[in-house]
């Protein structure tokens, strides 16, 4: 079992199209190794201001740049919408889960910030089926709900799933 902690690794924001048809820095690299290698990936995150954390959101840019997921896609050349359906994608076969922590109940969540970004870009690299987690009140005085939860991750994991 690999880990990656996103928020020790050094990699610069994405500020452009230039940027992200560049070599990756030499974290994004060894990240993308670390994937690639993987039969499963787990994503666990807090909510913050209603979405992930932008260090997260910054990894996911510059990890699955299109020459990472797309393997027969042209170092450099732009892909046109329909080819991103076209491309053979090098995460396929493998799965994924999110598992998301939020302080407000898990429905409030589910109901009003609907699409999930980060889960299109798993899917999009061929990582399927992605489940998700979503846990609510997590800081809530309540340790029995805290253990529930605990015990749900540990036996997803367990299963696999």
């Amino acid at each position: 079992m690999s880990r990656l902690s996103v928020a020790r690794l050094d990699f610069p924001l994405l500020l452009s199209r230039e940027d992200q048809r560049g070599v990756p820095p030499e974290a994004i690299l060894q990240s993308q190794g670390v994937i690639a290698r993987s039969d499963h990936v787990v994503m666990l995150f807090p909510i913050w201001n209603g979405a992930m954390p932008a260090i997260l959101k910054g990894f996911l840019e510059q990890t699955f740049r299109p020459a990472f997921i797309f393997p027969d896609a042209k170092p450099g050349e732009p892909l046109g919408f329909f080819s991103y359906f076209n491309q053979r994608k090098a995460l396929k076969g493998k799965t994924a889960r999110i598992v998301i922590t939020m302080q407000m109940p898990a429905f409030i969540y589910r109901w009003f910030f609907r699409p999930h970004p980060e889960k299109n870009t798993l899917s999009l690299s061929g990582l399927g089926p992605v489940r998700e987690n979503l846990v609510g009140l997590v800081e809530s005085p309540d340790g029995r709900k805290r253990e529930r939860w605990l015990r749900k991750m540990y036996l997803s994991g367990r299963e696999g799933r």
